[in-house]
């Protein structure tokens, strides 16, 4: 059998699976998906106004409807952050960061989301800062965590974290406009779960990875896959340049913001070849997988009005990938022009932190997919090669979360509650989300919650569908942890 019957065969018969390089990591990514589920994490309770802040959190998670012999069912893990701002007359210093441990692979995740050194506050109007620096680019990347301007720390799919850009900016900023420039010759993208290649198969110890086939049928033969990776080295990753602008104005209620950037995307883009090699007894055939920087220029445009306690806002986001040149037999995943809009709507019952909050957001994508450069099979949206970049083509989602005092009395002032529904009209599912805290001092938080997905689609068997849900249906999960906060 040539090399072309083969490489079709094997574009029918297997899906590869989004690989994302954890650079700084030293481990590779897993199948790239989108997270939508606003849980408070733990490293939402630093207190990032004192000097220095830091918590330990010990978390269990249970995935109550995945097959007993599955790989992973209990997902304990380990996890630690820390937060400073040191500021002195003519510079100040600010940063986050946590270190993440799974017990099941043992090999410690490092993170610093932010970290940067630059011009005291005071200093005005101009201000100079070097490092990771969180900046408001796009209400709508902000919310539904779609990665495009910012990279993401994504251990666990449905409670990602997102991570700043690296390099310089430079800020001007007034009464009622400020304009903040970004330049830097680095690039980092998203990190994952861990993977590893074992005996020629991609192999995790997460419960989010699902592996890729290990066999195809040549002949009515059943005929092993062997997985390589072309894994390029951090300095061919991380040395791609990139440009940022965002300009922000308000007056009273009203505000607006105009964003744009040309960067690399974050998310790495796979390609992959296939030869069928003839050693005695078994063939065997080697897949060859290759991770790719493409850039992209995106474009937000926000505007709403906020008082204290609603805030209405519309966000849009354009984006136009440039096409990198491969090999000819190569199969590869490509992206196309994308437009991007959501509303959303916010309201909050008093300025104090333990309010009752409320949000809802739709969002609407066009374009996005692209069918992959693959001669040898037909371009078909409902039968793709990799998993899509962005899962949600039309989505809907709302969450509320209040201290259980409003409802049951001054006796429950240490409880809280929290409930998010995500629905997906273009592939009928739904994530539900649900969490409960008790916070018997200041400083110690114990939660206990669970998320649950429902896919209504025909192929909604978790692993065969091409949605996020229908992927991983199976992943429902109660989880348990206690945080202590200093």
């Amino acid at each position: 059998m040539n090399k072309r019957k083969l490489l079709h065969q094997l574009t029918q018969k297997t899906v590869v699976y989004l690989l994302i390089l954890r650079v700084l990591g030293g481990a590779w990514g897993a199948p790239e998906a989108k997270a939508f589920i606003h849980t408070q994490s733990s490293t939402s309770l630093l207190n990032l106004d004192q000097p220095v802040s830091g918590l330990i959190h010990l978390s269990t998670e249970n995935y109550i409807s995945r097959p007993s012999d599955a790989s992973m069912i209990y997902w304990p893990y380990f996890e630690a952050a820390g937060s400073w701002m040191l500021s002195g007359e003519t510079i100040r210093s600010v940063g986050q960061g946590k270190i993440f441990l799974p017990f099941a692979s043992k090999e410690p995740s490092f993170e610093f989301s932010e970290a940067y050194v630059g011009t005291p506050a005071d200093i005005k109007p101009f201000q100079l800062f070097v490092g990771r620096k969180f900046e408001a680019w796009s209400e709508l990347d902000e919310y539904w965590k779609l990665g495009m301007w910012e990279p993401r720390f994504r251990m666990n799919y449905l409670e990602p974290s997102k991570a700043a850009l690296l390099g310089g900016f430079l800020k001007y900023e007034s009464k009622h406009f400020s304009v903040t420039h970004f330049i830097s010759p680095f690039f980092i993208p998203d990190r994952g779960v861990p993977t590893q290649i074992c005996d020629g198969m991609v192999c995790s110890s997460s419960p989010w990875f699902l592996p890729p086939s290990h066999k195809i049928q040549i002949m009515n033969i059943d005929t092993p896959l062997q997985y390589q990776l072309d894994l390029p080295s951090v300095g061919e990753v991380v040395t791609h340049p990139g440009t940022s602008l965002v300009m922000h104005a308000h007056r009273e209620d009203l505000w607006a913001s105009v964003a744009y950037a040309y960067k690399p995307v974050n998310q790495l883009l796979l390609a992959y070849d296939a030869s069928l090699t003839t050693p005695s007894p078994v063939p065997v055939v080697p897949v060859n997988i290759h991770p790719r920087v493409l850039y992209h220029h995106i474009a937000a445009i926000d505007a709403g009005i906020k008082n204290k306690k609603w805030n209405f806002s519309l966000s849009s986001i354009a984006e136009w990938p440039l096409q990198d040149s491969t090999p000819e037999e190569w199969v590869t995943q490509e992206i196309q022009n994308t437009v991007l809009v959501s509303p959303k709507i916010q309201y909050s019952l008093s300025e104090a932190q333990d309010s009752l909050l409320f949000d809802m957001s739709y969002l609407k994508q066009w374009g996005g997919e692209a069918p992959g450069k693959n001669p040898f099979e037909i371009n078909n949206k409902n039968d793709r090669i990799f998993e899509p970049r962005n899962s949600f083509n039309s989505a809907i989602q709302a969450g509320v979360s209040f201290p259980l005092s409003l409802m049951m009395g001054r006796e429950m002032r240490l409880f809280s509650f929290s409930y998010r529904l995500l629905y997906d009209f273009s592939h009928p599912g739904s994530i539900i989300s649900v969490e409960l805290g008790f916070h018997p001092k200041h400083n110690l938080h114990f939660d206990l919650g669970g998320d649950f997905l429902s896919s209504y689609t025909s192929d909604g068997q978790s692993g065969l569908g091409n949605d996020f849900i229908s992927r991983y249906q199976s992943n429902d999960r109660v989880h348990f942890g206690v945080t202590y906060v200093f």
